[in-house]
């Protein structure tokens, strides 16, 4: 499932690293809302989740209203951390994805994520994990 559509559609997502579309933004003191940017990522599964800050829902409801995705604020109650190179990026995920994410992985497995970036808060890139692929179907 992805946000603002019906079904999921991988080949809108294009192959790029989380900290390249990290970097190609402007580090702000404020929040900036951003139209969607489709990516797919390989990164390592910790296995840690954590609830959404109000600052995070904020943020995911003002993109949701920028775009027209009214359903977004509810798709989304935690984030789950993963690694990209040793670096740390905790990113909301679709909360269907949680009990499959838990169940299906272990920590340390290398998966492709499948994320819109939204924009950025204070210190961090908004990433939303819409679909996860591993054990042998990662390329």
């Amino acid at each position: 499932m992805v946000v603002g559509s019906e079904a999921f559609d991988p080949t809108r997502y294009r192959r790029s690293r989380l900290k390249d579309i990290a970097e190609s933004t402007p580090k702000m003191e404020r929040s900036l809302v951003s139209r969607d940017v489709s990516i797919r990522a390989k990164v390592r599964y910790t296995g840690q989740f954590r609830g959404l800050s109000d600052e995070l829902r904020r943020h995911i409801a003002i993109w949701a209203d920028a775009f027209r995705v009214p359903q977004a604020p509810l798709l989304f109650r935690q984030e789950v951390e993963v690694l990209e190179n040793g670096t740390e990026y905790w990113m909301p995920v679709q909360e269907v994805l949680v009990a499959a994410m838990r169940a299906e992985l272990k920590p340390g497995e290398e998966i492709e994520v499948s994320v819109i970036y939204i924009g950025r808060v204070p210190g961090r890139s908004m990433f939303l994990v819409n679909e996860f692929l591993h054990e042998g179907h990662v390329d």
